[in-house]
């Protein structure tokens, strides 16, 4: 069982890590996520006016969904050493901005992702990290009309959410790799 304290700090996402070993190389991995801020540094560094923008789980209650995957462990022990995920996301968030722009935009993630890390364990604790890829499934487009409505007939991949009254300041939800998004976790927990 393990915990991101990053993503939960910069993103307002606190992921519980619960994994347990299938086969000598093998493991399996659930992530349910937590939204745990509405307002944290991540979701308003760019161009989003300070605490215009907020996010909130739409899943049940603060569960936004989860993630599951399998590991392939080099070396064939598992907690420790290098491991090869591969597996599926699916969190539910709805954004919204606060007044005058009073918007709000509700989207799935379903991602396919692969991702390479490292363990390691002293007794009973480990520390993990990793990086990697994710590929998303649910391809929802939003933008705005030439009379400020919402439509999904979008001339580029975005999902737009006003953040003034006329819509003249957005932010696009979509990471600007998208629809690939870049992945990275640094996670401490216990082995039992």
């Amino acid at each position: 069982m393990r915990i991101d304290p990053f993503n939960f700090l910069l993103e307002g996402r606190l992921g519980v890590e619960l994994e347990t070993e299938l086969y000598k190389f093998l493991t399996v991995e659930l992530v349910p996520v937590f939204v745990t801020t509405q307002s944290p540094p991540m979701l308003n560094y760019s161009t989003y006016e300070k605490s215009s923008l907020r996010q909130e789980s739409n899943g049940w209650g603060p569960l936004s969904g989860a993630a599951l995957d399998a590991g392939f462990w080099f070396g064939g022990k598992p907690f420790r050493g290098t491991v090869l995920r591969t597996g599926f996301t699916n969190y539910a968030y709805k954004y919204t901005t606060t007044a005058p722009a009073n918007d709000s935009v509700s989207h799935t993630t379903r991602q396919f992702f692969a991702m390479i890390g490292s363990h390691s364990r002293w007794g009973a604790f480990t520390i993990a990290y990793g990086i990697g890829l994710a590929y998303e499934l649910n391809r929802e487009n939003r933008c705005f009309d030439d009379l400020g409505n919402a439509t999904s007939s979008c001339d580029k991949d975005q999902l737009l959410i006003k953040l003034n009254q006329s819509g003249s300041s957005v932010g696009d939800l979509h990471s600007y790799l998208y629809p690939f998004d870049f992945l990275a976790r640094f996670s401490l927990g216990v082995v039992f």
